[in-house]
């Protein structure tokens, strides 16, 4: 690789990505091959999602790893389309079972993005598409920034069901495959720490 500085006209291999990350000191996501820098959050999207960590965190079963945004994601290599590699970083990630990697995930249970308006066509679309193609994801979370909302995608046999939770009261049931204890989760709770801002 000649520049540290990303080609955005080229396809990067998952090694490369990496190289590149090692290079610059960024972080940066890969769709079909394709760099998509990372951009910083607001501060309720952190607090949202430390609301999110801080739930699952004392449910979560031993063994089972907990991050939020800064560690990557490798997305099914045996999946590629067209020999494009593919990888994120969710804003939060609970993932079971053996570590194949120092530098990244590779078997999720559990995804979460929160929404901004720079990432919600993304996260809602190519990189909703991807993430749901993960054999072994059980549960995506995308939660809103601007209310208490979160739209839950859940595994149930080889299709995936979608609701929507609404309001601080609100209790989910989330279920992570017959391996994995269920979460009870509070919208209340996740949001606690933006109480005043939405």
């Amino acid at each position: 690789m000649n520049s540290a500085l990303p080609d955005t006209q080229r396809i990067y291999s998952f090694e490369e990505l990496l190289e590149l990350e090692e290079l610059t000191g960024l972080k940066y996501e890969l769709l079909d091959g394709q760099i998509v820098a990372m951009t910083g959050g607001t501060k309720a999207h952190n607090l949202i999602a430390l609301g999110l960590f801080t739930e699952i965190d004392g449910q979560k079963d031993e063994g089972c790893r907990l991050y939020v945004a800064d560690v990557k994601l490798r997305i099914d290599r045996e999946r590629r389309v067209n020999d494009k590699d593919n990888s994120a970083y969710p804003d939060v990630m609970l993932a079971c079972g053996e570590e194949s990697s120092e530098l990244y995930e590779e078997s999720p249970v559990l995804l979460a993005e929160v929404l901004s308006d720079s990432t919600a066509r993304k996260d809602k679309g190519e990189k909703q598409e991807k993430y749901l193609a993960i054999e072994s994801l059980q549960t995506y979370l995308i939660l809103s920034q601007t209310e208490v909302m979160v739209t839950v995608y859940q595994r149930c046999g080889d299709e995936w069901v979608k609701n929507f939770y609404l309001g601080k009261e609100t209790d989910l049931d989330v279920q992570l495959g017959h391996l994995h204890r269920p979460l009870a989760l509070n919208l209340g709770r996740i949001y606690k720490y933006v109480e005043n801002r939405i």
